[in-house]
């Protein structure tokens, strides 16, 4: 497991809103090195090599199974179990959950967020993400990132 670093920074970004042309259906890059998707941008191998994800967060009730061998070589990956429900505690973990891209960003790895449908989840970790390293309130944030992702919940 990647260890927290305080890599804060008061500079504000924009969301770039570039998908990864391979597979935009599967992942959206939110930021320079920051995916944001669901369970089919795990699915296969390729997905992940190809845009150069080499850190995955997963926040979903079942941890991927990444195929041995057949993987992304170093691959990093954080597991947060969590079910797709309102009375779901994501808050307790977000505090990791950054931490974990934080410290993948620092390495220079392309980071994969996901959950299931990478709609609810994985936008709150990213939301979170937004929020610490942009300084932003958590309205600013969310409307930045719904600015490329519409169907953000």
């Amino acid at each position: 497991m990647l260890e927290a670093q305080d890599g804060s920074h008061g500079c504000e970004h924009q969301i770039s809103g570039q998908s990864w042309a391979g597979s935009a259906r599967h992942m959206l890059e939110v930021r320079p090195g920051l995916f944001l998707g669901g369970a089919a941008a795990v699915a296969e191998p390729d997905h992940l090599r190809e845009a150069g994800v080499t850190a995955v967060l997963t926040v979903d009730s079942e941890e991927p199974n990444f195929k041995t061998g057949a993987g992304v070589e170093g691959l990093r990956s954080l597991f947060v179990p969590a079910l797709d429900r309102p009375e779901t505690d994501l808050l307790s973990h977000l505090d990791r959950c950054v931490a974990f891209i934080v410290q993948a960003r620092a390495e220079g790895r392309a980071v994969l967020v996901h959950c299931h449908a990478g709609v609810s989840r994985s936008v709150t970790v990213i939301t979170a993400f937004i929020m610490k390293t942009d300084q932003l309130t958590f309205e600013k944030a969310y409307e930045n990132l719904k600015s490329v992702k519409p169907e953000a919940k």
